[in-house]
């Protein structure tokens, strides 16, 4: 009669560890699915957060069962997290053959993938450069939730350098890190990644033909039209330079922007309608003499790439773009984008090939002295970063602009084991 009770004992039981083990399965997928709607939370929380939500889901197995939950997010990069319940069920009859207990178990994956516009705001295209983006010395560069991407390959792509500090929503290079630890996200360091491509690789230079200005300096107030600027463009400290609305092609020689100079976008009414933005294209249509750009600490920059509605009311300029450098140029020509405090970019700044060398960015403000939000890509062959600068893609909707990286739009969960 023993064998005989214990397989019934047995059956008994095994039919009431599958029913809490579907109970506790069901509470692991609401756990999961928890702990993925829940956004950017320490591996703590989570733990904390799955373990109340199979506590919830148990029902009356809440009381059966002694239930232990491990939340591990294996794969950051993937989106994919896990919830992991181990349970121990009393038996009810078994305990006669000394079998007190049965272990129970039951896994949750869950993971979710991104939609919308592509949430990077500094690119280095450079696949092979060491410190292909650098930030040095005491430079303090604070990516306003946004992201840096990183091309090269070297095991030092991406080099924090001193007591600089660097500050992103996430961090994507194709190679290594050095400097980790002065780099601070909230959706992580990821190493290995994959190459990102150039997002505005099919804009072209729009066609042109002679030269309006040939080697043009300035040290006064002046207000310029848009037009071809050959040869080199100069402005000293005294210099107070306004751009009318439109496109700026600067072929060949220098560019250079001395300290206590001024350089600002301006506005015009065309149709009864106010227009405002500029381009600044550097080019050269003999293939040689490209054109390099300085700008020195103290200047005043403050250069609004075209709006969509500058774009549509008459504005020749490029939609969302404030600088533009040519893809023949050679790569490294040397852009140094050092403005200081009072330096304020608007719009993309694409410049596929320069050795871009960049410090500060406060926020845009307009010409009548109004705040507005501030919208700045950064994409360069390699970018080194000299002094406190900061960026976001705040107030970005205004431009047609070309987004890259990884979004950050959620949409539902989804279980996946």
């Amino acid at each position: 009669m023993i064998p005989v009770f214990a397989m019934l004992g047995a059956a008994v039981d095994y039919g009431r560890a599958l029913s809490a083990k579907a109970s506790m399965q069901t509470a692991g997928d609401a756990a999961v699915i928890s702990v993925v709607q829940a956004g950017s939370l320490t591996q703590s929380q989570r733990q904390t957060l799955a373990q109340n939500v199979v506590a919830s889901n148990l029902g009356y197995w809440g009381n059966q069962i002694n239930v232990s939950v491990t939340e591990t997010d294996p794969s950051t990069s993937q989106n994919y997290y896990q919830v992991v319940a181990n349970g121990s069920l009393p038996t009810a009859l078994m305990s006669v053959v000394s079998i007190h207990s049965m272990p129970i178990k039951a896994r949750a994956g869950g993971k979710y993938s991104y939609t919308g516009p592509g949430n990077g705001c500094v690119l280095s295209l450079d696949e092979s450069a060491v410190d292909a983006l650098y930030d040095n010395g005491n430079a303090s560069v604070n990516l306003t939730q946004c992201d840096i991407y990183d091309n090269s390959s070297n095991g030092a792509a991406l080099y924090v350098n001193g007591s600089a500090t660097l500050s992103a929503r996430k961090v994507s290079v194709v190679g290594g890190v050095s400097g980790s630890s002065k780099i601070t996200t909230t959706a992580g360091i990821v190493t290995g990644a994959p190459t990102t491509p150039d997002p505005y690789a099919s804009v072209v230079i729009p066609a042109y033909s002679g030269c309006d200005q040939t080697n043009y300096s300035t040290k006064s107030t002046v207000t310029l039209n848009p037009g071809v600027y050959c040869g080199g463009f100069s402005a000293n400290s005294k210099a107070n330079i306004t751009l009318n609305p439109g496109l700026y092609i600067f072929d060949g020689g220098s560019f250079t922007l001395n300290g206590q100079a001024t350089l600002q976008s301006g506005t015009t009414t065309k149709n009864g309608v106010t227009v405002s933005g500029v381009t600044l294209v550097f080019t050269s249509s003999t293939g040689t003499n490209w054109p390099s750009v300085t700008i020195n600490g103290g200047a005043t920059v403050n250069l609004t790439a075209p709006s969509t509605a500058d774009i549509k009311n008459g504005n020749n300029g490029l939609n969302g773009i404030v600088m533009y450098g040519d893809r023949l140029m050679p790569v490294g020509t040397v852009f140094k984008i050092n403005g200081g405090s009072s330096q304020s970019l608007s719009g993309a700044v694409y410049l596929p090939k320069a050795a871009i060398t960049y410090s500060r960015n406060t926020g845009l403000t307009n010409t009548s002295g109004t705040a507005s939000p501030n919208c700045l890509q950064l994409i360069g062959d390699t970018i080194s970063f000299s002094g406190n600068s900061t960026t976001s893609l705040t107030g970005c909707n205004a431009y047609n602009l070309s987004y890259f990286g990884e979004a950050t739009t959620k949409p539902d969960p989804t279980l996946v084991e």
